[in-house]
Order: structure tokens, then C-alpha cells, then sequence
């Protein structure tokens, strides 16, 4: 009878060693997921820095592109416009010359 309660004091004592061991690997792991959740909670903060900087970056460019065109356009009016004034005074100028001249 006492090598039976000897056995089961061992057995016991060994399965509760396993349980501490198991508790503390669970504590581990608790720790490493938390430590895992933190490191993809600032990842996700990273990204999104990111992401708003492109995008304002996309919007800066957006707006320069805009503003280059409207130079570009403004500029090509002014180009028509000073060709149209050309034609006008070569075509006045034609109408004079041919006035000018005796038949």
C-alpha cells in the first residue's frame, strides 16, 4: 500500500511538473503572440503612413500636371492667336499691295 501512495505521490508530482511546464509554454506563446500583435499593429500603422504619403504625393503631381497643362494650353492659344494676327496683316498687306499696283 505505501509503494502505492509512493507511485501515485510520484505520479503527482510529475504531472505536476508537466503542468507548470505546460503553463509556462502557454505564457510564452501568450507573450509572443502579443509581442506579434504589437509588431503588426505597427506595421499596419507603417503602411499607412505610406499609403498617405502616396497619395499626396500622387495628388501634389496631379496638381502640377494640371497646372503644366494649363500653361501648355495657354501658351498654345497665344501661339494660334499670334499666327491669326500674322495671317490678318499678310492678308491686309496682300489687299494693299494689290491695290497699290497699277492694272
Amino acid at each position: 500500500l505505501e509503494e502505492r501512495v509512493a507511485e501515485l505521490e510520484e505520479r503527482l508530482v510529475e504531472s505536476g511538473a508537466r503542468i507548470d511546464v505546460a503553463e509556462e509554454d502557454r505564457a510564452l506563446v501568450r507573450r509572443e503572440l502579443a509581442g506579434a500583435a504589437e509588431r503588426q499593429r505597427a506595421l499596419g500603422e507603417t503602411i499607412e503612413g505610406q499609403r498617405l504619403a502616396m497619395l499626396e504625393h500622387a495628388r501634389r503631381r496631379t496638381r502640377a500636371d494640371e497646372d503644366a497643362a494649363r500653361r501648355r494650353a495657354d501658351e498654345l492659344d497665344r501661339e494660334v492667336r499670334v499666327a491669326r494676327e500674322l495671317l490678318v496683316r499678310l492678308a491686309e498687306g496682300s489687299e494693299q499691295a494689290g491695290q497699290e499696283q497699277p492694272l
